[in-house]
């Protein structure tokens, strides 16, 4: 400090000697006090730093997360687009290879139900028509019927008519036997003419006649024909017939008959 000068004391917030102001207006900050303020700002400066850490931190993980998100997204756009070209090569390559394939014999064979089609026994392939010859109703403008494999199974196509299973023999005799069948078949003139012959051959016609050999059980009643008894003397009396040793009486039961033993 400068000889003769004189010198104030400046206190700070604490009432504490920071500084000193000489007579020509220099002011002088004591060294113990700077170094105090420097680690206060330093402090706070690191306080500062760790917020500022921890921000990042926090900043970093919702960054990272949201990436991975946007990654699995990605990926799943990119399989869905896979696979909708996949399909789509696929229908453009059936649709520009489309070609038909009209069946020789040997090549079908009648439908295991119910013999209404033709069904392909050929290997089918993606693409291709294949045409066996109509069982019934073929004409000069519609031959043939229609078939592609799909998915490993013969798909007719184009039909306008209706296919129901009928009921087949093996249902008739199954039931006639007393068995339950449960099926979604129904039942046409050929499964009905077959099961009328089974009909009439399980019961008797509604006006029959039977040989007197036929009954081998049983009474037969006097209005029937029979005598109302099983036994002859039985019979006799079921008759009105009386057999005695004395005269017959001199009156009777109207119809009766008495009969005199010598």
């Amino acid at each position: 400090m400068p000889g003769g000068s004189s010198a104030a004391a400046i206190l700070d917030a604490d009432g504490n000697i920071d500084r000193v102001r000489t007579s020509d207006g220099s002011v002088y900050v004591i060294a113990s006090t700077v170094a105090t303020e420097s680690a206060a700002a330093a402090t706070e400066a690191a306080r500062a730093a760790n917020a500022a850490s921890e921000a990042a931190s926090t900043s970093e993980a919702l960054r990272a997360s949201a990436e991975a998100a946007r990654a699995a997204a990605e990926q799943k756009r990119a399989a869905d687009q896979l696979k909708n070209n996949t399909d789509q090569a696929q229908n453009n390559a059936a649709a520009k290879g489309m070609t038909y394939m009209v069946l020789a014999s040997g090549e079908y064979e009648p439908d295991a139900v119910d013999g209404a089609h033709n069904v392909p026994t050929v290997a089918g392939r993606v693409g291709v028509m294949y045409l066996t010859p109509k069982v019934d109703g073929a004409t000069s403008e519609d031959a043939y019927d229609q078939w592609m494999s799909i998915d490993g199974a013969w798909e007719l196509m184009g039909g306008t008519g209706i296919h129901i299973d009928p009921v087949t023999t093996a249902d008739v005799d199954s039931i006639a036997s007393g068995s339950a069948v449960t099926a979604e078949r129904v039942l046409n003139a050929t499964g009905l003419t077959y099961l009328w012959s089974k009909a009439a051959t399980a019961f008797a016609p509604k006006a029959h006649e039977h040989a007197a050999s036929d009954i081998a059980s049983g009474t037969l009643q006097v209005e029937r024909g029979g005598t109302g008894a099983s036994t002859p003397a039985g019979a006799l009396a079921a008759l009105g017939i009386t057999i005695g040793e004395a005269d017959a009486p001199e009156t009777g039961a109207p119809g009766s008959i008495y009969i005199k033993m010598l």
